[in-house]
């Protein structure tokens, strides 16, 4: 799966360092924080990335497309929810053969 997040270029210098790793495709991960204080972590590469540059003296903003390899979910305290890492696909039951 891939997933896409976006910022706003306050300082050249994580634009950057984004830029770095897309290019040198270096793994990565990002937090996403949920509305109950848990957190999902996930780990990838960069795929691509773009930049708006609006008119009026707004900052520029970028945004990222992610390819996600694997996830672990944290509580609010920063435990681990999950047993290692979650299949992208979700859990699966295998079937038992006789």
């Amino acid at each position: 799966g891939a997933i896409t997040f976006g910022g706003v270029d306050l300082s050249d210098s994580a634009r950057k360092a984004f830029y770095d790793f897309q290019r040198k495709a270096t793994p990565v991960y990002i937090d996403v924080s949920h509305t109950n204080g848990e957190y999902s972590r996930f780990f990838g590469t960069i795929l691509s990335m773009s930049e708006s540059h609006p008119q009026g003296g707004l900052f520029p903003k970028f945004g990222l497309q992610m390819q996600v390899s694997h996830m672990i979910q944290f509580d609010a305290n920063g435990n681990m929810l999950t047993k290692g890492y979650i299949s992208l696909g979700g859990d699966m039951d295998e079937p038992t053969y006789i």
